[in-house]
């Protein structure tokens, strides 16, 4: 029976020698396989076909996300309310106040020239003789309207008898708002108006009573704007979160309903 620490038997074949030990590889052995193995992947035909396949379908998905939000904002610029003013509407119905001379109402004409209605629409607008004082509107409350699918309305009106609109052709007659509102899509928008109008002598007493008299505003210097070119917090004030005040100018002779 041998002992453990008997020395090894070195008649016996099946004793492992040294040199028959496992030895292992070095590591610029294991770095020379990697790479081969990678410069093997780089050339295999079924690599570059599903890299080549998962680049083109990354690039048509980005192309179609881009004409996803194109396509949403084009129906949406389409199918949205647009309110403005650039003109007013005068009429008269035969009333004769003093007996002689008919009395007209002149106002700004609101007009919606978009596909959809207006939601939560909020004017404040008013007709202006003389020197405009945009500080009267910070006088004024904000009232509700609606605006169907082109369609128009007036507000801010005046009543004057027709000899005297004579005297305003010259750009003494001028109107002034401010209108806030959200499209069918929930965007709020604001636009700002100023315009004077702009018309010929004519004979008020013979205009027909009930036919409405279209007359075109030559736009102010200031006070015209819509959305973000009225400023940085042009949302917060569509939303009525905010109200800008505006410094008086220094008038006479004016006066605003």
């Amino acid at each position: 029976m041998k002992n453990k620490n008997d020395p090894p038997d070195q008649n016996n074949p099946k004793q492992e020698t040294p040199s028959a030990l496992r030895v292992p590889k070095p590591k610029a052995a294991k770095y020379s396989s990697s790479v081969a193995a990678e410069k093997s992947t780089l050339r295999d035909p079924m690599f570059w076909l599903l890299f080549c396949t998962l680049l083109a379908t990354s690039g048509a998905a980005f192309f179609t996300g881009q004409q996803w939000i194109t396509a949403d904002q084009t129906m949406r610029i389409g199918n949205r309310a647009y309110v403005y003013s650039t003109s007013f509407r005068f009429i008269h119905y035969g009333y004769k106040p003093n007996g002689t001379d008919v009395q007209w109402i002149v106002a700004p004409l609101i007009e919606n020239a978009g596909n959809t209605g207006t939601h939560r629409l909020m004017i404040n607008v008013g007709t202006v003789i003389g020197p405009i004082n945009f500080g009267a509107l910070d006088q004024r409350e904000f009232i509700p309207a609606v605006l169907l699918p082109k369609s128009d309305m007036t507000a801010g009106e005046i009543a004057t008898e027709g000899p005297k609109l004579n005297e305003y052709r010259v750009g003494r007659l001028a109107a002034i708002g401010i209108m806030r509102y959200a499209d069918v899509f929930g965007d709020p928008h604001l636009e700002e108006f100023c315009h004077r109008a702009q018309f010929g002598d004519m004979d008020w007493n013979g205009w027909p009573a009930g036919q409405p008299l279209r007359v075109r505003g030559i736009a102010c210097d200031d006070h015209n704007c819509a959305d973000e070119h009225c400023g940085p917090d042009w949302r917060e004030r569509a939303t009525g979160k905010k109200i800008k005040r505006r410094l008086s100018q220094v008038s006479y002779n004016h006066s605003v309903t």
